[in-house]
């Protein structure tokens, strides 16, 4: 009984390891388009993502763009930029756009839509799997 739980302790904390790997920020890249930067911190980057700036120093509009619910990667980036699961996202910005204090983010499914739709809108932004192919004219760097 005792070596159960043990086990069980251990296959937790196994588990919650590889949860945490998969929410480093090295993971992933940041791509925008038209921001009028080149270069954020990681602090500056969740505040875009949480709707602190409304625009650029360009002065273009901000456009979140952020990962469905359908995406691999929405509970990851849940978690690494909001600190909540995907539905705490959808009540945040939720929150802030009935506040009138946000334009809501757009939710798509793939690093690929994602891509697609930022190399067509200026001032948006999102961030994508580090494998996944952007032009270098897009992405943005976190230091």
């Amino acid at each position: 009984m005792a070596s159960r739980r043990i086990l069980f302790f251990v296959l937790l904390f196994i588990s919650q390891r590889l949860i945490a790997q998969n929410t480093t920020w090295g993971d992933y890249k940041l791509v925008g388009n038209q921001t009028g930067i080149s270069q954020l911190t990681t602090a500056q980057t969740k505040e875009y993502f949480k709707g602190k700036y409304t625009l650029w120093s360009s002065g273009k509009s901000v456009k979140v763009v952020l990962h469905s619910s359908q995406s691999k990667h929405s509970a990851a980036l849940a978690k690494l930029i909001y600190n909540t699961n995907q539905q705490g996202v959808q009540k945040f910005w939720l929150s802030l756009v009935f506040q009138g204090r946000a334009n809501p983010p757009v939710f798509l499914d793939s690093d690929a839509e994602m891509v697609n739709f930022v190399a067509k809108t200026p001032g948006s932004i999102a961030i994508i799997a580090k494998e996944s192919y952007c032009p270098a004219q897009l992405i943005i760097s976190i230091k």
